[in-house]
């Protein structure tokens, strides 16, 4: 692994917020959700700028051409699933929060959503569930790959956490009892199972073949055994690119009553595996996804979301990121 030079952090300046020649009508950079907030990162500056805050754990992120949806469990971490009730949060190309979707029934433990042929489909993690959502006429059905559990003990066997669509074949990812992928039919008839990475989290189609990251590994695997390793004491989660560069959540590896406000980083990492830099939040939990904003994914859904300008420092909190690596030594205290 090749470290990156050192930098300093704190407060950013609105000058350096706007310090760009020719500056764009359509930002180009991420969306992080992290434990405690919704993050905008500027990739030129390092800038992070908090798009929300304060509404309990920040999970999966996906968009149409129009508007963002955000993942928001509305309880703090390590909360009691039985009684979650998770929502989703929708914010326009101004990012400004326009609804928050509740859903009839209860979402708990939510994980990634993905925004597919005019559906949400939303990760349900301890009901073993993918609920889906019609945008266009408002209505709600869920669907259970591997069965619905009537007995409370029977729940989150699978861990689902992880869903992307070839085409029009859902392709599930979980962690339990090993690392898994299944693909589905359009009619959501399953095609295939087997084991997949280790505590896996995200799946992608990238060169023919899928890849995963390995998180307990702290690695990106590919199903053919093709693999580009970041750290082995990082909790890897979260992909994306952008700019030819890959881009992969780092998060300390820590017992969960320490997660929430531990130290996480944003490894930029060349097509040949080498790590250019690292950006670096002090303090707002592990990173749960990675989304690009400005160009379109296939890691994703293909979908350009275009910011109207850049996040204002007058609405915002910015923080300028650090350039090296969190402390990752620091293990399980």
């Amino acid at each position: 692994m090749i470290p990156a030079d050192a930098s300093g952090s704190g407060s950013a300046t609105d000058d350096e917020q706007q310090d760009k020649s020719e500056p764009s009508a359509s930002p180009v950079g991420l969306f992080i959700s992290t434990t405690l907030a919704l993050w905008w990162l500027d990739t030129l500056t390092g800038i992070a700028t908090q798009i929300d805050g304060g509404k309990g754990v920040y999970y999966g992120i996906t968009f149409s051409a129009d508007r963002l949806y955000v993942a928001c469990r509305q309880a703090e971490f390590g909360s009691d699933r039985d009684t979650q009730d998770n929502s989703i949060l929708v914010f326009d190309c101004g990012l400004h929060l326009i609804e928050v979707i509740k859903c009839p029934f209860r979402i708990r433990d939510v994980h990634q959503i993905v925004y597919h042929a005019d559906l949400l489909h939303i990760v349900s993690s301890y009901d073993d569930a993918i609920v889906q959502y019609d945008i266009l006429h408002r209505q709600w059905r869920t669907w259970y790959p591997f069965g619905a559990h009537e007995d409370e003990e029977e729940r989150d066997q699978h861990h689902i956490n992880s869903v992307w669509f070839r085409g029009s074949n859902p392709i599930l990812l979980g962690l339990r009892p090993n690392g898994w992928v299944a693909e589905f039919d359009k009619h959501r008839h399953q095609i295939y199972r087997k084991e997949f990475g280790s505590g896996s989290h995200n799946v992608w189609e990238q060169g023919g073949q899928l890849w995963t990251c390995s998180s307990n590994e702290g690695a990106i695997v590919s199903e053919e055994g093709k693999r580009i390793d970041i750290h082995p004491n990082a909790f890897v989660r979260g992909f994306a690119t952008l700019d030819g560069l890959i881009y992969a959540g780092i998060s300390q590896m820590r017992v969960r009553a320490r997660r929430h406000d531990s130290d996480c980083s944003i490894a930029q990492i060349t097509s040949d595996g080498v790590i250019k830099r690292y950006f670096s939040i002090r303090g707002y939990g592990l990173i749960h996804e990675i989304r690009t904003v400005g160009q379109a994914d296939a890691s994703h859904n293909s979908i350009s979301f275009m910011l109207n300008d850049y996040p204002s420092s007058s609405r915002f909190y910015n923080i300028r990121t650090e350039e090296y690596l969190v402390d990752l030594e620091r293990q399980k205290n």
